[in-house]
């Protein structure tokens, strides 16, 4: 508390609320919960300290650091993009519509957490600590990631757009075409018959999530990307 007063006196009221929001919301993910559950909470104990009648769990160990790696990162970010590209069929599908509210509110969880983890990327994480230099693996990498959100958050709401049958023509290209043009243009042919309040909010939602993945996101880590050499004597 004695830390956050002086925050409020030193950098004003907006940023440290902004850092304690931010946080709160990152931790409702499932990303986190997995991270939670499965990764490494405490270094392991000294080996002096474990007796030598006991085994060591050698398969949860792995498992704590696998969690923890870029690896399982990439893993998740595919899986996800495939779930949401999925999405859209599923929505047309004649699956029961219990499941297709699983895949709504899951994908409407993955957009939160994208969402909030790039917000903190940005405006928290590489404020944290001012001891340590906040780093990323690598900004190609970050950009690479970037693109694979941007394009789960479409199919997302593609899906949820051919779920709630809110589309002037039911179809994947349709859809696909119009959850692309609401994230960069903020322009969609809705069925003018079938507007309501939960469609609003989509839209609304979806074009404040385009405007910051494409303006704030994706221009900035592309514009830390290496500049390539020019031949040309006058451009050097």
């Amino acid at each position: 508390m004695k830390d956050f007063s002086n925050k409020i006196y030193t950098e004003g009221l907006i940023i440290p609320l902004m850092e304690i929001s931010l946080k709160f919301l990152e931790k409702i993910s499932i990303f986190y919960v997995i991270r939670l559950l499965f990764g490494e909470k405490q270094q392991n104990p000294p080996k002096e300290e474990i007796p030598e009648s006991k085994s060591v769990d050698t398969t949860s160990q792995e498992t704590k650091k696998f969690v923890q790696t870029a690896l399982f990162v990439d893993i998740w970010i595919l899986f996800n993009c495939i779930l949401s590209f999925s999405f859209i069929f599923i929505a047309l599908s004649s699956i029961s519509n219990s499941w297709k509210y699983v895949f709504f509110i899951y994908g409407t969880l993955r957009v939160f957490e994208i969402f909030i983890y790039q917000l903190n990327v940005i405006f928290v994480h590489p404020y944290q600590d001012r001891e340590q230099v906040y780093q990323l693996t690598s900004y190609r990498r970050m950009t690479v990631l970037l693109i694979h959100n941007f394009f789960e958050i479409l199919f997302w709401f593609a899906g949820s757009y051919l779920f709630f049958q809110l589309l002037q023509e039911q179809t994947p290209t349709f859809a696909l075409t119009q959850s692309f043009l609401q994230m960069i243009t903020y322009n969609i042919l809705l069925d003018e018959n079938k507007t309501t309040l939960l469609s609003v909010c989509l839209l609304q939602i979806q074009a404040i999530i385009g405007v910051f993945m494409t303006i704030l996101s994706l221009a900035r880590f592309a514009s830390l990307l290496p500049k390539p050499e020019s031949k040309n004597h006058r451009e050097k």
